[in-house]
């Protein structure tokens, strides 16, 4: 699952960034949320081949 969330991960783009450089909390709760959804995704899909090759 690591590396399922590491190249979901990979294809975002960075979150906003307020005045001071830092990302907002709402850009940054949102990022990771996607992250969990396209990484929760990937794994599925991937459960789905394996089954499907007859693993």
């Amino acid at each position: 699952m690591a590396a399922t969330f590491e190249l979901a991960k990979r294809r975002l783009p960075d979150p906003p960034r307020t005045s001071d450089g830092f990302a907002s909390r709402a850009a940054t709760r949102d990022r990771s949320n996607s992250l969990r959804r396209r990484a929760t995704r990937i794994a599925s899909l991937a459960a789905c081949v394996a089954l499907w090759q007859g693993g």
